[in-house]
């Protein structure tokens, strides 16, 4: 069934941060590869804006779990480098396709393992099923093989089909944001649409009298229907005094339009 995320920003958080650059570069890119992902490639099919987009409010997610997300029908898993409550730290957040390549297993149902120093000095997720470990930092390279020996898993690990496919973050406003398409670069929008970016896409979320940074509190639904029926939904004034009497109008309200 479809899902459509709706992201309804609140309250203006009293809590503020020194004011952001104009455009502020992504710090991690994913793999230049000649090889797309399954979600890469079933999403370059799509006809949608080529923006940042956003996948869920970092105060709604559990820093502790891995995380499954979904955009446009491709699924997607996001889990935290840290346990502390930095959420607005955009280098401790990973976006990977939600896929083991080694066996198609859900990386969203496996684990964050922060105990690795024998490994990698990064967390990685670890899968659920055979226990691969993927580093989020290091563009999804498996590091670890637990059935393998010290041959052959050098030999594996060094293959890039080994690898998960990561994605470049961002954290604006409280509101965790990648960049899914394997088509154009995240750079490319810079100087021709600015909009494109998280600063235009939440523009009109005003920062505070004195010029820096207010980040919003907000709020997450998942709504079981397409973006064009809410849209449809939420430009029909008709439906209002009825469908919502008593909270947003009266049926003695309606009127011709």
């Amino acid at each position: 069934a479809t899902t459509t995320t709706l992201f309804v920003a609140t309250v203006m958080d009293t809590k503020t941060v020194a004011p952001p650059a104009k455009h502020k570069p992504p710090k991690r890119q994913p793999p230049k590869t000649s090889t797309l992902s399954k979600n890469q490639e079933a999403l370059a099919k799509r006809t949608f804006p080529r923006t940042w987009v956003p996948l869920a409010s970092v105060n709604e997610l559990d820093p502790d779990r891995p995380t499954p997300l979904e955009f446009l029908d491709q699924n997607f898993v996001c889990y935290k480098q840290t346990p502390e409550d930095n959420y607005d730290v955009e280098d401790d957040w990973i976006v990977m396709d939600d896929v083991c390549p080694h066996r198609l297993t859900r990386l969203s149902e496996g684990r964050i393992n922060r105990d690795n120093d024998d490994v990698t000095a990064t967390t990685t997720i670890q899968c659920s099923y055979h226990g691969w470990e993927f580093d989020g930092t290091n563009d999804g390279a498996c590091v670890s093989i637990p059935q393998a020996s010290p041959e052959v898993s050098a030999i594996a690990l060094a293959n890039s089909r080994s690898s998960a496919t990561t994605y470049s973050v961002r954290v604006h406003k409280n509101i965790l944001w990648f960049w899914p398409w394997a088509d154009v670069d995240a750079l490319s929008l810079l100087p021709d649409y600015p909009k494109g970016h998280p600063e235009g896409i939440m523009g009109s979320i005003a920062n505070t009298n004195d010029g820096s940074e207010s980040n919003p509190t907000s709020y997450t639904r998942d709504l079981p229907y397409g973006w064009d029926t809410l849209l449809e939904n939420l430009i029909d004034p008709a439906h209002i005094p009825f469908a919502h009497h008593n909270l947003q109008g009266k049926r003695e309200d309606a009127i011709p339009i």
